[in-house]
């Protein structure tokens, strides 16, 4: 029994330490960008999670939004998502206004150049980079699930997709990447699998096309607003489920 509480306490310490990196990853509640609404929520399905999302200010008019997610759980995942953070953050401040799919592609590489070790982890990535002078909006997808966005002209909704095969197994692989046109009214929402794979009672996933249905009916919130109905959803959907 003294043996089976040490070796708790010390997986209790080391999940400890992870949770504490990973919240340093992690961006601040309220972040700020002239013209710009701003909501997010984080909830991880275990103790420490793989998922990982950023908001870095280039300049008054333009910043970059990321959202990734590590194939692992647990200890492993956090530490990957910790590297990747970090490699993307000295690689913006050492040129801010860099493609995405340039940054996607160097971040490929030093992943695979000896971070990531097993064959059974990579993660999925994307990166938008925002230019409000010139409200376009420069996106890549690395494998990741594409995020919704919102033309608030057309009202319509179109899936951002373009990009590559996801990050840290295949070294020297080009990205390409989308950009769209972006005004006032229009919206993006990204999110990783624990939104889509949420299961309910019956063993059945939220999933994608219902996800778009409900980012839909909901144009008409604040980000924040809709940040809370998100979880909302979520916890209502998986209501009784284990």
């Amino acid at each position: 029994l003294l043996t089976e509480s040490l070796q708790k306490q010390k997986i209790e310490q080391e999940l400890a330490i992870a949770r504490q990196v990973q919240e340093t990853i992690l961006p601040e509640q309220e972040i700020k960008i002239n013209g710009i609404e701003i909501g997010t929520v984080y909830r991880p399905a275990r103790d420490v999670g793989g998922d990982y999302y950023d908001i870095l200010k280039v300049d008054e008019s333009s910043f970059l939004m990321i959202i990734g997610d590590v194939s692992n759980k647990g200890i492993p995942a956090a530490m990957v998502m910790s590297a990747t953070a970090g490699i993307i953050r000295a690689a913006i401040a050492e040129n801010p206004k860099q493609a995405p799919s340039q940054l996607m592609s160097n971040l490929n590489n030093v992943l695979c150049d000896g971070i990531i070790k097993s064959h059974g982890m990579f993660v999925t990535l994307f990166i938008a980079y925002f230019d409000l002078e010139r409200k376009k909006a420069r996106f890549c997808n690395a494998g990741h699930l594409p995020p919704l966005f919102w033309d608030a002209d057309k009202r319509e909704v179109r899936e951002l997709k373009i990009g590559g095969t996801f990050v840290g197994q295949f070294p020297g692989h080009k990205y390409s990447e989308g950009e769209i046109d972006i005004g006032a009214g229009d919206r993006v929402f990204a999110f990783t699998d624990g939104l889509t794979e949420a299961t309910n009672i019956n063993n059945n996933l939220l999933g994608l096309a219902r996800v778009k249905e409900l980012f839909l009916a909901e144009t008409n919130l604040s980000a924040g607003e809709f940040c809370t109905r998100v979880k909302e959803w979520v916890d209502r959907y998986i209501e009784g489920a284990d």
